[in-house]
């Protein structure tokens, strides 16, 4: 019997099983389940690592934007009154000159400093914005949320029986992490796809758990900042008196700073109504996430501060889980971080076309 062959039997799940070979069967009928999904969210998660050069290559008008452009206050002022329904308005960053209005709508306008349009994207409205509701949300809005968060734990379930299936006994390290490349086909698969999934598992195990707490939302969220004695309390969701007289935005962007003068305001939710605040985001120094996770909550009629929240003073569960997006997304601003990151989206492809290779050959071998 050749090596293949061997290794075909030693893996077949035609005969009967003992009880502790249970792992194998379930981590084979698992791989062969979620392969196509763990590699197209891979797939999907490399290209929106680069997701803004990819934008920008898609729409040249956005690599042109100019730097510079009219005061903050007053684009905002022209901005309101051309546009209705707005949800949130998100400034420039990451090294891009564009501003960015999200409408209630759905629609996304994309405007110079100068407040002229640049482009208008529209809820899956290019193959961009298909890739990103797919990764995010697999096309099926929240209920895809939590789809994926239940793929996310079979998919630990699969990685961590794999690792187990692989883990060598003392003394045996080398030989569980050697390459036999000539061996046949079978045994040459095999042998890859164990040793690099064996090598990159903390890799996998740590971007399945970030994409894991993004996905399930306030559950994770909770768990975390159930470590901290005081986590931070929630914004106002209405003003104690409704505004009848808005102050400027010179007025209110003066507040805001005056209230947290080292961070950078990188995102504005003007109320939509009178008995609602104005909400800011703010970055302060030294924060992972591009948006920050803190702010500010303004009384839109005085300028008095309702809310604020400096996440350099938070504690460091509910910091940790304020850190998902940006450790997921591998925006720490380095060039190793983001090579890890696309590490981490290449290799579930590799490992889910060897897995399906594997299961290929071990058929074709038992047929001889």
């Amino acid at each position: 019997m050749t090596s293949d062959a061997k290794l075909a039997a030693a893996l077949s799940l035609k005969k009967p099983l003992p009880a502790h070979s249970w792992p194998k069967r379930l981590h084979r009928w698992l791989g062969l389940s979620l392969g196509l999904v763990y590699l197209l969210m891979g797939l999907s998660g490399v290209a929106l690592v680069f997701k803004d050069e990819l934008l920008s290559w898609q729409y040249p008008p956005l690599a042109g934007a100019p730097a510079a452009g009219v005061p903050l206050d007053q684009w905002l002022t022209r901005v309101e009154g051309e546009y209705r329904g707005i949800r949130s308005i998100r400034l420039p960053q990451d090294g891009a000159a564009y501003f960015q209005v999200f409408l209630k709508t759905g629609e996304r306008h994309y405007l110079d400093a100068a407040g002229q349009r640049l482009l208008t994207r529209r809820a899956r409205g290019d193959a961009l914005a298909w890739l990103e509701e797919f990764h995010h949300r697999l096309l099926a809005g929240e209920a895809g949320e939590w789809l994926l968060g239940v793929l996310a734990i079979g998919t630990l379930t699969l990685l961590g029986l794999g690792l187990w299936l692989w883990w060598p006994q003392a003394g045996r390290w080398k030989t569980a992490l050697r390459l036999d490349w000539s061996a046949g086909g079978l045994r040459r698969w095999f042998d890859a796809h164990r040793v690099v999934a064996a090598v990159a598992a903390v890799l996998l195990v740590y971007n399945v758990v970030t994409g894991l707490m993004m996905t399930m939302h306030g559950a994770p969220l909770g768990l975390l900042t159930a470590w901290d004695a005081a986590p931070p309390p929630a914004p106002p969701k209405l003003l104690a008196a409704p505004v009848s007289s808005r102050l400027p935005w010179e007025r209110l962007l003066a507040e805001a700073r005056k209230a947290m003068p080292e961070a950078r305001l990188t995102m504005v939710t003007p109320p939509s109504d009178p008995d609602k605040p104005l909400m800011l985001r703010m970055r302060q120094p030294g924060e992972w996430h591009p948006n920050g996770r803190g702010g500010l909550a303004l009384d839109p009629g005085t300028g008095e501060v309702l809310w604020a929240v400096d996440v350099r003073e938070l504690n460091a569960g509910t910091r940790l889980a304020y850190a998902q997006f940006p450790l997921h997304a591998g925006k720490l601003g380095s060039p190793v971080v983001t090579g890890l990151t696309v590490l981490a989206g290449l290799v579930p492809v590799f490992l889910a076309l060897s897995g399906l290779r594997l299961w290929w050959l071990r058929r074709r071998v038992r047929r001889r």
